[in-house]
């Protein structure tokens, strides 16, 4: 078993929000590093830096939501929510995080741990207030 077999393996089962949030963040940290070597001296300024961490995070959770559909076998009405909170906020945070940094080849990485980590609070959260609901 290779390590990146097992890294997916061991992703995915730390919930579909942690999988989405992954996905979007390594996306957008992905496509903010390559813009920010294209133009290494100029960093965005922080409110158009939000505006593509939006986009690509809108952009993203169409790509979530192919992967999730096709090849993780969810139903639309499932994940489709969830996703769009996690995508969103992964694309903000990693846009703004490594445009901070101002290291644009560690955007995928960034990207990924920020995607990762939001996705976990995410499904901790839906699963304590699904606990407070059931009890």
């Amino acid at each position: 078993m290779g390590m990146l077999s097992g890294l997916v393996r061991w992703i995915g089962r730390q919930g579909v929000c942690a999988v989405a949030g992954s996905i979007a963040g390594s996306f957008t940290g992905m496509i903010i590093g390559l813009a920010l070597m294209a133009a290494p001296s100029h960093a965005l300024p922080v409110g158009k830096a939000l505006v593509v961490g939006v986009m690509l995070g809108i952009i993203s959770w169409f790509l979530v939501l192919l992967f999730l559909i096709v090849f993780g076998r969810y139903l639309l009405r499932d994940i489709v929510w969830q996703s769009f909170v996690t995508c969103l906020l992964a694309g903000i945070f990693t846009v703004l995080i490594v445009n901070a940094l101002r290291q644009p080849y560690l955007g995928m990485i960034v990207g990924w741990l920020v995607g990762f980590l939001i996705g976990k609070a995410l499904c901790a959260a839906c699963n304590s207030q699904a606990v407070r609901s059931e009890g």
